[in-house]
């Protein structure tokens, strides 16, 4: 598993485990995480600033 994955993995987890949200927003959060994995194509989280989250933010805005 690749480390963005475990990471995402692991705030999964604590959504559920320790914020007990309810499985829609599970399953949301997931699927958000799993869709900003993929536009980042496996570049290190710890590699990215908030320039990059904003860049994706928009890139949201344009398509939506």
């Amino acid at each position: 598993m690749l480390p963005n994955q475990e990471l995402a993995m692991d705030f999964i987890y604590y959504l559920t485990a320790e914020k007990g949200l309810a499985a829609n927003t599970i399953e949301a959060y997931q699927g958000d995480l799993n869709q900003y994995l993929e536009y980042i194509k496996g570049i290190s989280l710890g590699e990215l600033d908030s320039d990059d989250v904003v860049a994706y933010l928009l890139l949201l805005r344009e398509i939506g």
